[in-house]
């Protein structure tokens, strides 16, 4: 089984046409998150909303810029992990400056580069172990997502939610259990033998390629579980400072909410921004909070006030990574441009996949 299962266009003839719909797609999908900004910013008084800011807590503003980057180190501490457990040797400052360059990649250029192609393409061309590097780098994320569902259970300890949503408990079940079997069927070494079964529909194929990566991936790492359960263990720590973010957020507007409440809420939101609807959650993530906040009382507009300002955090986020990766650029000639960085990863990407 090669490690890349999904199809790579092979020509220009075929790439063009991939690479028009892909922009027309991000198009659609950055209006459809901008409409939703706009519905939310219809509801709320905007001058109350503008008041939050003006009485700002610039102490909790910062802690609100400066913890999702000490989340991002876990996680890149965590890549490290999987990459060192591939005998792949790069030092942290260097995965850093590439999550970061990620970071602006996903929400900037997402039709040319996504962040993860971004920094596979990078580790790909200065280490020369495609295979090690791609595998290293899904398995960083499939194990962020195993961690996010893990604390799905957290919510139906939530008084309010749970009596906005009878139904919650199942589908909070209902989620894990897919979860589980999902994890189930990519650890059997028996998948192999259910590909043949796989009905040939385009969903479908779509869903057993992403399993069949999974797959490939698990066990290149063989019996390696230290490195997996470490990395599971940083993903969750991971995941409280993008609540502790939440709530600075929250407190830095004189919005006082419970730690454990965000830290219930949080899977649900960020796995509903997950959805390929919107670009990078664009509108979900903040219907998400306004929704859940509103359950425990918090006005609409101290709600919206939260999520934008997350928001704006990510879009700052995004802008460095854009200045270092021009900075390097600027320093090295061995630093493409991002239309040569999609040509040749997708060549990369193609050649690993006929490996």
């Amino acid at each position: 089984m090669t490690l890349l299962s999904i199809r790579i266009p092979t020509g220009t003839t075929e790439i063009a046409p991939a690479i028009n719909r892909a922009r027309l797609i991000a198009v659609a999908k950055l209006l459809l998150g901008i409409s939703l900004i706009a519905v939310l910013l219809n509801a709320v008084d905007v001058t109350a909303l503008l008041e939050r800011y003006r009485s700002i807590n610039f102490g909790y503003l910062a802690a609100v810029f400066i913890l999702p980057h000490v989340a991002m180190l876990l996680s890149t501490i965590k890549w490290q992990l999987l990459l060192n457990t591939l005998s792949i040797r790069i030092g942290l400052g260097r995965l850093f400056s590439l999550y970061m360059i990620g970071t602006f990649f996903s929400n900037f250029l997402p039709t040319m580069v996504g962040g993860d192609v971004y920094k596979s393409y990078a580790l790909s061309r200065e280490t020369g172990d495609t295979a090690s590097v791609l595998a290293a780098t899904f398995l960083e994320r499939f194990i962020g997502l195993t961690a996010l569902v893990s604390l799905l259970p957290l919510v139906l300890f939530q008084d309010a939610v749970r009596s906005a949503v009878p139904t919650l408990g199942l589908v909070v079940i209902g989620i894990l259990a897919s979860y589980l079997l999902l994890l189930a069927l990519v650890a059997s070494p028996m998948l192999d033998r259910f590909g043949a079964l796989a009905p040939k529909q385009k969903i479908v194929q779509k869903v057993w390629n992403f399993v069949s990566k999974t797959h490939a991936c698990i066990q290149r790492f063989g019996g390696r579980r230290n490195a997996l359960v470490r990395s599971f263990l940083l993903s969750l720590v991971f995941y409280i400072f993008v609540a502790g973010t939440a709530w600075s957020a929250a407190m830095s507007i004189e919005v006082q909410i419970d730690f454990l409440y965000l830290l219930a809420i949080t899977p649900m939101v960020l796995l509903a921004a997950a959805a390929p609807i919107s670009l990078n959650g664009l509108g979900i993530a903040e219907a998400g909070y306004v929704i859940f906040f509103q359950l425990i009382g918090v006005t609409a507009e101290d709600a919206l006030g939260i999520a934008l300002l997350l928001r704006m955090r990510l879009v700052v986020t995004a802008l460095l990574g854009g200045i270092i990766f021009m900075w390097l650029r600027s320093h090295s000639s061995q630093i493409d441009a991002p239309d040569e960085i999609k040509k040749k990863a997708d060549i990369a990407l193609r050649d690993e996949q006929n490996a």
